[in-house]
């Protein structure tokens, strides 16, 4: 549930300017705080789920002698948004990936790109990542996060879903970030994300989840001609395919179809397939490659109705937030949150195409 607040819930009934500071904490690999930063330039944070690095910030520009006080191999950067009651919310906690020196003047300002923790985690293995036939998804996860050096993480326990017969195995050199996902998918969970805490969340979606924010076309926190929908009814799949690629006694394998009642299915497209196909290792059954492929159909039956538009900023927001626009649930897919001050936030809301709980 979203953290109420006066000052952010008072945008719900008309936009408003709000007054707060955009401050920056640094930090070493605990989170701790060991100083502060103040930026010359700051561009914004990028929030999209359709990334390998989901939460970035580029164009963070730094004088060359506030950036030799940092250990770019060991600090952290943390953006926040500081209002006026004094209340703090960070914007995610991010790593030094790249830097870019520009001498003029004598300043030597440099200019930073930034990820979120999963850029130390998007590199390749020096060793085979492997897990056995009938090991926990859920504890073969929280290993690599453990063995990788990740800290501060939300992994759900007690869920039963196991590795399939032929287990599961990622050669060196892969990259360790895609094996987490690979098992997050393999085990119907929203793919791994570091949310505005710099936390590693894993989850699995909720089929009739509350909505975190709640927007209407019709006025209230919606910048005024902002608005712009699009519905991908035409490519939207119809059909749904999830395949072991494990080598196996048998195939496991399974086909789900949309609702026939849908207009982009394929009765109503005179038979016409358009296929989603879904290829995982480690299925243990083709009862769970149905239930995935199942899953999968079910959630294309929202509408693939893409919303996007600007607000005031809302650092509540986070990735895979639900967002009910005009009564109905959506998932937030992408969020930019300026970090000038009273830069607009933009977000991209879809409503269909997301993996349901089983």
């Amino acid at each position: 549930m979203t953290q109420g607040n006066a000052i952010l819930d008072g945008m719900g009934s008309t936009v408003r300017n709000i007054a707060y500071t955009i401050e920056y904490d640094l930090l070493d690999t605990g989170f701790n705080v060991i100083g502060s930063l103040n930026p010359i330039s700051a561009s914004s944070v990028t929030m999209n789920v359709s990334s390998a690095i989901m939460r970035s910030i580029s164009g963070v520009g730094l004088t060359a002698n506030q950036m030799a006080s940092i250990d770019p191999f060991a600090d952290r950067i943390r953006p926040k948004m500081v209002l006026g009651d004094g209340t703090e919310w960070p914007l995610g906690v991010f790593v030094f990936s790249d830097e870019k020196i520009t001498v003029y003047d004598g300043i030597s300002p440099v200019s930073l790109t930034l990820g979120d923790p999963s850029t130390l985690l998007s590199q390749p293995t020096l060793e085979t990542i492997s897990f056995p036939a009938g090991a926990s998804i859920v504890n073969s996860v929280q290993t690599l996060v453990i063995k990788y050096g990740v800290r501060n993480y939300d992994i759900p326990i007690g869920d039963g879903t196991i590795v399939g017969p032929s287990g599961v195995t990622w050669a060196a050199g892969s990259n360790v970030w895609k094996a987490i996902q690979d098992l997050c998918a393999l085990a119907g969970f929203l793919p791994a994300y570091f949310d505005n805490n710099g936390s590693l969340i894993i989850r699995k979606p909720v089929p009739s989840p509350d909505a975190d924010f709640v927007f209407t076309s019709t006025g209230g926190r919606v910048v005024n001609q902002s608005l712009h929908t699009n519905k991908k009814l035409l490519t939207a799949p119809n059909a749904y395919q999830v395949i072991d690629t494990a080598p196996s006694a048998g195939p496991i394998a399974a086909i789900a179809y949309v609702d026939p009642q849908l207009p982009w299915s394929k009765e109503n497209r005179g038979g016409y397939i358009i296929p989603s196909v879904t290829r995982k290792q480690g299925l243990n059954s083709v009862a769970q490659a149905q239930a995935m492929a199942d899953a999968l159909a079910a959630a294309s039956g929202h509408g693939f109705s893409t919303i996007e538009f600007y607000s005031l900023p809302d650092p509540r927001h986070d990735l895979f937030s639900n967002v009910e626009w005009d009564g109905t649930i959506y998932r937030e897919t992408q969020v930019t949150f300026g970090l000038a001050f009273g830069a607009l936030q933009s977000h991209t809301i879809v409503e269909g195409g997301f993996t349901v709980a089983s």
